[in-house]
């Protein structure tokens, strides 16, 4: 019997999944191929969970995100250009703005993500962190030039948020 599988490993051991992602009981059919997808870990949803690096290394590949916080008790989604400073998050907010009076000190979430709809793959990753708030010339010139405002309002805020708690998922077209 021909096997069509692939070896996933998920948070309660290895399992084979079948081409939509649920569990079958069929082995891999090629030598050497646990080895090889032995390191990708699948979720109960059949989504790649991604590596801290590759989470980095995606939200480096685009220039706008979604920054979620609490304003007057109420959620807010806000989307901002970004970008990835090593370890940390940047973006820019005006004085006075709904996004500067939330994020001070405040615990805020930010994802960015990519989808192909023509192959049905895509991505997301979730950072959840202190937003610190200070002001733009903390920044060097490359690093300004690099970082435009969202829209045409005034932006004189550096928002930095550090990665300690980031998460993504992939989908990856059958």
């Amino acid at each position: 019997m021909e096997s069509t599988g692939v070896l996933a490993r998920t948070d309660s051991g290895l399992r084979t999944l079948d081409a939509s992602g649920t569990h079958c009981d069929c082995p891999p059919d090629l030598p050497g191929r646990e080895e090889q997808l032995a390191a990708v870990q699948v979720d109960t949803n059949g989504l790649e969970v991604l590596s801290r690096a590759d989470c980095l290394s995606l939200l480096a590949s685009v220039p706008v995100g979604r920054v979620a916080a609490s304003v007057n008790a109420l959620p807010v989604v806000l989307p901002v250009n970004f970008v990835v400073d090593g370890e940390r998050v940047l973006f820019r907010t005006g004085a006075g703005t709904k996004l500067s009076a939330a994020a001070d000190g405040s615990v805020i979430a930010f994802e960015a993500d990519a989808y192909d709809a023509a192959t049905r793959s895509g991505w997301s990753v979730l950072v959840q962190a202190v937003a610190r708030v200070q002001p733009l010339d903390s920044l060097s010139s490359e690093q300004l030039a690099q970082l435009p405002a969202w829209g045409n309002r005034p932006a004189d805020l550096l928002v930095t948020l550090g990665t300690e708690v980031i998460s993504g998922r992939r989908i990856v077209s059958p």
